[in-house]
């Protein structure tokens, strides 16, 4: 207001020597008289008005601030006045402290959020809102940016300043434990994580993601937004979650201090893939255990580290331990000394699996029976000789002497410079399964003159494929082939020509499936043919569409009408038989693996019922 008055004084005085230049000395003379008096009521006014205020006792508003103002620049340690989060008032000690010494004028009507740092922002909020509350006091640890661009940490004390709605004080000590880190450096480090694959995560004691480095995005697919929340484990193949949960959840209660385990990753896309995770427990300033902090490092797709492959021994031990056989692999001497056999062992031999590795208390060449070694002994060096797969059916003798039929598959092993390596392979004992030795000793020597399956090992095959394909999703057949009218063919053909007109059959059947499924005798007249590459049936590709493989299994069930339609010829003679096939695409109505064969069986009988040449697909109607 004085600067006012003073400069409409000034241009009186200036527009009085204009007149009295122009000759009308006496009115530039009254003129600047006029202005001063004006002038001089203004400045007596005015120090009238200001005597009148300070001194008066009733403006308790303007004494209180006075009072909030000597009380900051009289608290010893670094101090300011906020009005919500703007700064009003800051004494020396805290300009001091900040590296402001000398412009205050820079931090009064400053927003206090600019002088903390990011991190500490959610925490300053709660603070304040804590100490606007009528008589409540608030503390904690802020992280506070310096002029020279250094991060200082303090304990500070927020209190609401006593009838001044809306005004805090803010009192500050250095904490000394805490050495001052470059804001400089502090970006630059965080520029540097921003791009390394290695990706950074922290989450809370609940295993939810609260802070992810940018290698996320390109790992997961996923945002670092929209995965915030997200519980870790949830985007872990189902076979590993639960066990990296679990570490995670231990470390976040501080019941484990460290994990470094590798598992199956699941991408935005539904992509899976190896990755290794490592962890810790992390602890706030205060020991406060708040959650766990960790990386996750993407394993080459060339690389199975100990612990994947630990996972699919794990993997191959279930398997093995449920299919009813010995898998074996075993040297190339006469007495096939066993390098590894399954516990299917025990109930195949009567031994345990030590009892014939290294042939520590018997060797399995000594089980053999005496008048199949010489054939046994031949057929696997002539099958090793041409480096193709063997099938045999020959007689041992168990622990407590009884004789059993078995069923040998195996093959030879080679390195990459063709050198003889092992034999491994699958023998399961068929012996109670036949109605006679003579009917064994048939239907062995048909299955391995074919390269049909057994009826066991095509069961475990199918059991182990169907919960297989429930974890990963793809499509296979089942078809069931009735041979109509087989039993009567094969007696008016009699004799000796009964097995070579099985064989026939068979042959024509594995013919027209492999290498693209494997066949099995269900017994009397009706063949299973396993479909799991549909290229079988003119596809270019092995698992077709939903909707493209009822088309492709009816061509391939077409295929196998034809093939089995061509009539047979003895001594001149030529004898046909009547086919129709049953067809169970995997499905989740049907209830497991043993229901959507016998879905295929059932479908077969009805198509036989309604004529040669039929196929039909199983329904759950």
């Amino acid at each position: 207001m004085s600067i006012l008055v003073f400069a409409a004084w000034l241009l009186a005085i200036v527009f009085s020597v204009i007149l009295a230049s122009w000759g009308a000395g006496a009115a530039a003379i009254g003129l600047t008289s006029i202005a001063t008096i004006i002038v001089a009521v203004v400045i007596w006014f005015g120090a009238k008005r200001d005597v009148r205020r300070s001194a008066a006792p009733g403006d308790v508003a303007y004494e209180r601030e006075v009072w909030s103002e000597a009380l900051v620049n009289a608290i010893s340690v670094p101090a300011i006045a906020l009005d919500g989060n703007t700064v009003v008032m800051a004494n020396k000690a805290f300009l001091d402290l900040l590296g402001y010494a000398g412009r205050g004028d820079q931090i009064v009507g400053l927003h206090l959020t600019n002088l903390v740092h990011p991190i500490d922002h959610a925490a300053f909020a709660e603070l304040c809102a804590d100490a606007g509350r009528p008589a409540s006091q608030s503390k904690g640890t802020l992280r506070l940016v310096r002029a020279d661009d250094f991060i200082l940490k303090v304990q500070v004390s927020l209190a609401p300043l006593e009838g001044l709605p809306g005004k805090v004080l803010l009192q500050m000590v250095r904490d000394d434990a805490a050495p001052m880190q470059s804001a400089k450096t502090d970006r630059t480090l965080e520029l540097m994580v921003g791009q390394l694959a290695l990706v950074l995560f922290q989450i809370d004691r609940g295993c939810r993601i609260e802070r992810l480095t940018p290698a996320w995005e390109r790992l997961s697919g996923r945002t670092t937004v929209s995965s915030a929340g997200l519980r870790l484990a949830s985007l872990i193949h189902p076979e590993d979650r639960d066990s990296i949960e679990a570490a995670l959840t231990d470390l976040g209660h501080g019941r484990l201090d460290h994990m470094n385990a590798e598992c199956r990753f699941v991408t935005a896309s539904g992509a899976m893939l190896w990755v290794r995770i490592q962890a810790r427990p992390y602890t706030q300033e205060n020991a406060l255990l708040v959650g766990a902090v960790g990386s996750i490092a993407e394993m080459s797709g060339r690389f199975r580290s100990g612990a994947a492959m630990r996972s699919n021994d794990r993997y191959l031990d279930t398997l093995l331990a449920n299919v009813p056989g010995m898998v074996f692999r075993s040297r190339n001497d006469p007495e096939w000394t066993m390098e590894f056999v399954s516990d299917g062992c025990f109930d195949l031999t009567g031994y345990d699996p030590l009892d014939l590795v290294d042939n520590q208390r018997v060797t399995f060449g000594s089980l053999i029976h005496p008048d199949d070694k010489t054939f046994v002994w031949a057929q696997v060096q002539s099958h090793l000789a041409q480096r193709k797969p063997y099938v045999l059916a020959y007689r041992i003798r168990d622990a407590r002497g009884n004789l059993r039929w078995v069923w040998d598959h195996g093959r030879g092993v080679f390195s990459a410079h063709g050198e003889f390596l092992a034999i491994e392979g699958f023998i399961s004992d068929v012996s109670e399964h036949r109605g006679s030795a003579d009917l064994a000793r048939s239907h062995l020597w048909l299955d391995a003159s074919t390269g049909m399956l057994s009826h066991e090992v095509f069961s475990a095959l199918l059991s182990q494929l169907w919960r297989h394909a429930q974890i990963i999703g793809y499509r296979f057949a089942v078809l069931v082939v009735d041979v109509i009218g087989l039993p009567a063919l094969l007696e008016r053909i009699g004799g000796a020509h009964v097995e070579r007109a099985m064989e026939q059959l068979v042959r024509r059947l594995t013919g027209v499936s492999e290498p693209a499924a494997v066949v099995c005798s269900l017994g009397g007249h009706e063949f299973a043919v396993l479909v799991t590459d549909f290229r079988l049936g003119g596809m270019a590709r092995a698992v077709p569409d939903a909707r493209e493989i009822q088309p492709v299994a009816s061509l391939i069930a077409g295929r196998v009408i034809a093939a089995l339609n061509d009539p047979l010829e003895f001594e001149g003679n030529l004898y046909t038989v009547s086919v129709a096939v049953g067809v169970a695409l995997n499905a989740a109505h049907f209830i497991g693996a043993d229901g959507l064969l016998q879905a295929a069986r059932e479908a077969a009988t009805e198509a036989a019922r309604q004529g040669e040449g039929t196929c039909l697909f199983a329904t759950t109607e």
